[in-house]
C-alpha cells in the first residue's frame, strides 16, 4: 500500500505581515507586471487562481478544465481562506499531496484527439511564467490568442540538467538539484516570419518559490520547444490544460513524503535506470518489468566515458528502442566542438555512442526528434537531426536503429550514403521542407516547396513529394517523385505532418 504524501498546512501571517510582503513583492515586480501581478492573492490548491506570486489567470472553473489523470484526487488546501497568500510553517497538521512523480504526457492526461507525447505543433508561445502557492509551485505556458492548446506535450523528472545553445535559448543551466523537463509541440517562431514571435524571458524565477527555483528554456526545434524547472526535490506534480487563452499548467508539490516514488516512476514508463538515479531505487519492484530489477541492459557493451559537468547535451527522448519492454534514453551531446557532436543511447548499464558531426555546426540543430516503428518489428527507427544551421534554417534528419551495442544509420538502398531529409524553412531562398508519415506503412513522403515567382509577394507556391520506403534490409529506397503541384498555399511544410512518435 502506498504511504500518503504529506504536506504541512501553513498558518497565515497577520494582515500587517501580508501588506509588508505584498509591498516587497510589488517592488521586486516593477518592470514586469505580467510576471509579478498582484491581481489575485489567492494561492491554495482549492482556489482557482493561476498566479505568478499572484497572477490571476486560472478562472473559478479551473478544476472543470483539469484534464490531468490526477484530477480525481482531493485538492491540497481544500477549505483554506483564499486571502491567505503569504504563509509560514507553524502548524504540524499534515495533508496529502495528491499527485505522483510519474511521467505525464498529453495522451496520459486526456489531452484530446490526436494527443501524443513527442509530436510537433504550430501554436506560438505567448508567455511563460512561474508562481508561488502555499503548497505547490506553478509553471504556465500561454499560447497566442486563437491558437489551440498543443496536442503534444511530455513532462518528466530528470536527474541531469540540459543547457541550450547560443541564440534564442538560455546557455546556463537552471538552478536546482533535479529537473522537471517540459517538452511541448509548439514554436517560438511563426512560419511566415524570420524573427522569433516569443522573445523571452527564457529564464524565469519568482518571489516565494519553495521547491522550484527557476524555469529555463533549454531546447527548440522545428515545431517543438523544451523548458526545464530546476527544483530542490523530485515531487509529485500534475498537468492540466486551460482555454481562453490556451495554456498548459504544471503544479509541483512543495513537499512529498511518498516512499513509492521509484515504483510510480517505473510504472509511468520511465527508464528504470533513470528512476534509480532520481529516487535511489534499487529493488522491491514487482511490476511489469520486475525481471530487470537487478540488472538493466546487458552490461556487455564497450565502456564509454561519462559526461563531464561542462558537456553540452540536448533534451532527452525516451522510448523502447530494442523491444525489451523497457524504455531507453537518447540524446545528443558534445564535450568540445573539436571532439564533435555524438548521439548517445542509454540502456540501463549500457551506453552507446555514435559520432554525428565534426567541424562547424550549430549545437541546437542536433537533437533527438522521436522514434517510429516503421516496419512494425519492435525495433523503432530513431529520428535525429544530425546537422543544423542558424535558427530558422532547415535541419537535416537521419534515421538510426539500435542493434546490440551499436547505433546503425539507415542508408540509401544500393549505396553507402546515409539517408537523410530536410525539415524546416530556408528563409533566404524561400524554400520549405517537411515529411509526411504514411500510417501503418514503412513509408515516408518528403516535401520540397518553393515560390512560384521570384518577386514578392508570393501568390503561388510550387511543390513536389518524394516517396521513400524502408526495406527489409533496413535501407531506404526512393520509390517515386510526384509531378510538380501548384497552389496558393503549401499543403504542409516546416515539420512533421502525420508522424506520430512513440
Amino acid at each position: 500500500m502506498k504511504l500518503q504524501k504529506k504536506l504541512r498546512i501553513k498558518k497565515p501571517f497577520s494582515r500587517a505581515g501580508i501588506l509588508f510582503l505584498a509591498l516587497i513583492t510589488f517592488a521586486s515586480a516593477c518592470g514586469d507586471s505580467k510576471e509579478y501581478s498582484e491581481d489575485d492573492p489567492s494561492s491554495t490548491m482549492s482556489d482557482s487562481s493561476e498566479t505568478s506570486s499572484g497572477v490571476s489567470d486560472v478562472d473559478e472553473g479551473e478544476d472543470e478544465h483539469d484534464t490531468s489523470s490526477e484530477g480525481s484526487h482531493p485538492e491540497i488546501g481544500e477549505g483554506e481562506d483564499e486571502d491567505d497568500t503569504f504563509t509560514e510553517d507553524t502548524e504540524d497538521e499534515a495533508i496529502e499531496c495528491p499527485w505522483d512523480v510519474g511521467w505525464k504526457s498529453a495522451s496520459s492526461t486526456g489531452g484530446g484527439v490526436g494527443s501524443s507525447a513527442w509530436g510537433t505543433g504550430s501554436s506560438l508561445l505567448e508567455d511563460a511564467r512561474l508562481g508561488a502557492h502555499d503548497d505547490y509551485d506553478r509553471f504556465v505556458l500561454e499560447f497566442k490568442s486563437g491558437d489551440p492548446i498543443p496536442t503534444s506535450y511530455n513532462i518528466m523528472w530528470l536527474a541531469v540538467e540540459h543547457t541550450g545553445a547560443e541564440g534564442v535559448l538560455d546557455v546556463a543551466s537552471p538552478a536546482g538539484d533535479v529537473f522537471l523537463e517540459i517538452g511541448v509541440g509548439a514554436s517560438y517562431m511563426s512560419s511566415n516570419a524570420n524573427a522569433p514571435y516569443f522573445t523571452g524571458p527564457y529564464r524565469i524565477t519568482a518571489p516565494l518559490l519553495v521547491n522550484v527555483q527557476e524555469a529555463v528554456s533549454v531546447g527548440a526545434s522545428d515545431g517543438r520547444i523544451t523548458w526545464q524547472l530546476g527544483s530542490n526535490e523530485a515531487n509529485g506534480f500534475r498537468v492540466f490544460e486551460l482555454e481562453d487563452p490556451s495554456r498548459i499548467v504544471i503544479d509541483v508539490c512543495i513537499s512529498d513524503t511518498s516512499t513509492t516514488k521509484g515504483e510510480d516512476c517505473i510504472d509511468s514508463g520511465m527508464p528504470p535506470g533513470l528512476c534509480g538515479a532520481l529516487f535511489d531505487y534499487t529493488g522491491g519492484y514487482t511490476g511489469a518489468h520486475g525481471e530487470h530489477e537487478e540488472l538493466f541492459g546487458s552490461g556487455e557493451c564497450p565502456t564509454v566515458p561519462e559526461l563531464t559537468a561542462t558537456a553540452f547535451r540536448t533534451t532527452s527522448y525516451f522510448a523502447d528502442l530494442d523491444g525489451d519492454g523497457d524504455n531507453e534514453e537518447a540524446f545528443t551531446y558534445y564535450e568540445t566542438y573539436e571532439e564533435g557532436m555524438y548521439l548517445r543511447v542509454i540502456n540501463g548499464s549500457d551506453k552507446i555512442d555514435h559520432l554525428l558531426a565534426t567541424g562547424a555546426y550549430v549545437p541546437d540543430g542536433n537533437a533527438v526528434i522521436g522514434a517510429i516503428d516503421l516496419q512494425s518489428d519492435e525495433n523503432p527507427e530513431l529520428f535525429v537531426s544530425s546537422q543544423g544551421g542558424s535558427p530558422g534554417s532547415p535541419l537535416s534528419v537521419s534515421l538510426f536503429q539500435v542493434e546490440d551495442c551499436e547505433l546503425v544509420e539507415i542508408k540509401r538502398n544500393g549505396t553507402e550514403s546515409i539517408f537523410s531529409f530536410s525539415i524546416g524553412y530556408a528563409s533566404a531562398a524561400g524554400m520549405g521542407y517537411g515529411v509526411d508519415c504514411v500510417s501503418d506503412a514503412p513509408v515516408l513522403k518528403t516535401l520540397h516547396s518553393y515560390p512560384g515567382s521570384s518577386t514578392p509577394p508570393v501568390t503561388t507556391w510550387l511543390w513536389t513529394r518524394t516517396t521513400h520506403e524502408l526495406l527489409s534490409d533496413n535501407t531506404m529506397e526512393e520509390i517515386s517523385i510526384s509531378d510538380e503541384f501548384s497552389g496558393s498555399e503549401v499543403p504542409w511544410s516546416r515539420g512533421f505532418n502525420s508522424c506520430d512518435f512513440e
